[in-house]
């Protein structure tokens, strides 16, 4: 597991770190017209991209090792999940050093077909987007004076010391630091930016309910160069088209979700503001039944960077998070929070 100590990129990589050239669109033909300069080149290729992927490998678990303080585990996640125990809703068996692999082996893949009534909605949805985007960015953060934006740190009452969240993009700890007033619940927050994530700890040195990763969530393992944009580096994405010098790293949304052991147990609330990364991470989860075991989904959507076609994304991930959740307040292509249908 990735949240080990003493994790080392092998040729037994866990789950989370698979060696991606096996995966590799190269082929290594037999085929006798290819030539020796080919054949050195497609060997360069695959050569380089494992190197590459190893030391991407080893930067993660690194990200990923700090806010272990030295421990095996999580211990913000340690503490919560034996709590779960002593309430019967983890299985006192379960050794929290192993709860990934837990995790791991219940995963399923989601059907992801739409039916005609779903792409029929997101023809329509795509049909008002851009007019909806508008109305509903004056609406959510010019509603009373401004203050109806706070309703994505206040709407989530049913948060309480007992409960579990996660933040991705905690940015300077606006958002964090009334969450941890409001809910004192169990907390880890992650924020790709290093100069963020030195100030996170900061204001958060001292309290053991909250956690901090110096790393983004998405659908692959990466490492990405961006530039720091927007007021104080504020809008900082990595779907930004310019040239970037500063590296950030991204892991895989369920390969990180599962290592915490989120599927043994249900995690309370997943908020995002992460300048794009909303899209990779949700179309990501609603692929497999991990999708099942989180409770309230809270995100703020981003159509300006340069995503690639963010309004049928956006639609499409609409309809396939219907069929798990509803919305609880919606203000579309801006900010809303969903709740599985079977909680009030």
């Amino acid at each position: 597991m990735i949240l080990r100590q003493n994790h080392a990129a092998s040729d037994t990589h866990d789950p989370i770190f698979v060696d991606k050239t096996r995966n590799s669109n190269i082929k290594y033909s037999r085929d006798e017209n290819m030539d020796d300069e080919e054949k050195w080149n497609n060997d360069q290729s695959a050569s380089e991209k494992y190197s590459r992927n190893v030391l991407v490998d080893k930067g993660i678990n690194l990200k990923l090792q700090l806010p272990l303080k030295g421990q095996t585990f999580n211990p913000v996640v340690r503490g919560f999940v034996e709590q779960l125990k002593r309430k019967g809703e983890v299985a006192k068996d379960v050794e929290i050093e192993n709860i990934g692999q837990y995790a791991k082996s219940h995963l399923q893949l989601r059907d992801t077909d739409l039916n005609a009534k779903e792409l029929k909605n997101i023809k329509n949805c795509k049909a008002s987007s851009k007019q909806d985007y508008q109305k509903n960015y004056g609406a959510f953060f010019g509603g009373d004076h401004g203050r109806l934006q706070n309703i994505r740190r206040t709407h989530h009452s049913y948060l309480d010391e007992t409960k579990f969240m996660i933040e991705v993009g905690g940015n300077w700890g606006w958002d964090a630091g009334n969450f941890s007033k409001l809910y004192n619940m169990n907390y880890l927050i992650l924020e790709p930016l290093t100069p963020y994530t030195d100030i996170l700890e900061k204001k958060f040195a001292g309290n053991e309910k909250v956690s901090i990763y110096n790393i983004g969530l998405g659908s692959d393992n990466e490492v990405v160069m961006v530039n720091l944009e927007g007021n104080n580096a504020c809008a900082t994405t990595k779907f930004s088209k310019k040239n970037g010098t500063v590296p950030i790293y991204i892991v895989n949304a369920i390969d990180f979700l599962t290592d915490l052991g989120v599927g043994v147990y249900e995690l309370d609330l997943l908020t995002m503001n992460c300048e794009g990364c909303e899209f990779e991470v949700l179309e990501t989860l609603v692929k497999s039944n991990l999708i099942e075991r989180i409770r309230n989904i809270q995100w703020a959507t981003h159509t300006q960077v340069s995503i690639p076609n963010p309004w049928e994304r956006y639609c499409r991930i609409h309809e396939l998070l219907k069929r798990t959740h509803r919305p609880t307040y919606q203000y579309k292509f801006n900010w809303e929070s969903w709740r599985r249908k079977d909680i009030k």
